[in-house]
């Protein structure tokens, strides 16, 4: 028996990979920028309807190690202006990936590169509020009816990496007996139609 569903839900993702040359994020010691590209990065969005609340929900998830706040504050304008969201509706987040340029207040940690950014990562970053608009708008109109189920579990891959040595100072380095969550969550949204 199929349960009814009072859910829409829809994926989508839209590439915001920038081009060579920029500086990568956590990469404070290098020569120079990024000379390729090994994967692309993207901008995921995951929407959901409640059909009786008539509420949207959304979450975008950016392969960036941070977000830039004026960046941020760019997308949720563009949201509320273009498509009437609710910014407080809008939940953003980032992979936290090292791979990723160093853009907007990020350019001033890649140390061995020009304290300016360069034009080409300006350029760059106006796009991103658009790019990120878009993965977002893809995913509310491929939105299909869903069964939406939670569940939780555990997992052992994490390690604490803050080692206090002997001589009572914090180091950044593997910290066995350190604190760790195990825990991962798990949302998961089957369409209605198929399961």
């Amino acid at each position: 028996m199929k349960l009814a569903s009072n859910i829409r839900f829809g994926i989508a993702k839209t590439g915001i990979t920038p081009p060579t040359g920029l500086p990568l994020s956590g990469y404070s010691g290098r020569s120079g920028g990024a000379v390729g590209v090994a994967n692309p990065l993207y901008a995921r969005a995951f929407s959901v309807f409640d059909k009786i609340e008539e509420k949207r929900l959304v979450l975008v998830v950016c392969d960036l190690l941070a977000l830039d706040p004026s960046v941020l504050e760019c997308f949720r304008s563009l949201a509320q202006e273009e498509l009437g969201l609710n910014p407080q509706d809008i939940f953003v987040c980032v992979t936290h990936t090292h791979s990723g340029p160093a853009y907007g207040r990020l350019s001033r940690f890649a140390s061995s590169l020009d304290k300016e950014e360069s034009q080409a990562g300006r350029r760059w970053l106006q796009g991103l509020p658009k790019l990120m608009l878009q993965a977002m708008e893809k995913a509310i109109s491929s939105e299909n009816d869903a069964q939406i189920g939670f569940a939780k579990a555990e997992v052992d891959i994490s390690v604490n990496r803050r080692l206090l040595d002997p001589f009572g100072e914090i180091r950044l380095a593997p910290n066995p007996r350190g604190i760790t969550d195990p825990e991962v969550l798990i949302l998961q949204a089957r369409d209605a139609k198929t399961h």
